[in-house]
């Protein structure tokens, strides 16, 4: 598998086998909210305005065999709510890592999406 970085940070990742060393992304994949005028509600005869948000993914490629992507949680949440398929998708994991000065990231975990769960 490669791993492709799109986020802004210069990352190591970082193992008891070594190191490698993943380039910050020339364009990061982002993702932003848009917001929208919706159309107007009218309650008890009080009418009243809507926006409507949504999430926008930018910078994402389409799912490729062989090819996995490292992205900002933003950009796996967006793209998991817009329904792309995000099991190509990793994050910067938790645990011990360091922000260096100069944008690099050091870290020892990867993290994926599961499938999101609704519960009353």
């Amino acid at each position: 598998m490669q791993l492709v970085n799109l986020t802004p940070y210069r990352v190591v990742l970082a193992a008891e086998g070594g190191e490698v060393t993943l380039e910050a992304a020339a364009v990061p994949a982002r993702s932003r909210l848009v917001v929208e005028a919706g159309e107007d509600v009218t309650l008890d005869g009080v009418t009243l305005k809507t926006i409507t948000f949504r999430q926008r993914v930018d910078g994402l490629p389409d799912h490729q065999p062989g090819l996995a992507y490292l992205v900002l949680s933003g950009v796996a949440f967006a793209a998991q709510a817009a329904g792309r398929a995000v099991d190509d998708l990793f994050l910067l994991g938790p645990g011990p890592q360091r922000q260096a000065t100069g944008g690099t990231v050091t870290l020892t975990t990867l993290v994926r999406l599961g499938a999101p769960e609704y519960r009353r």
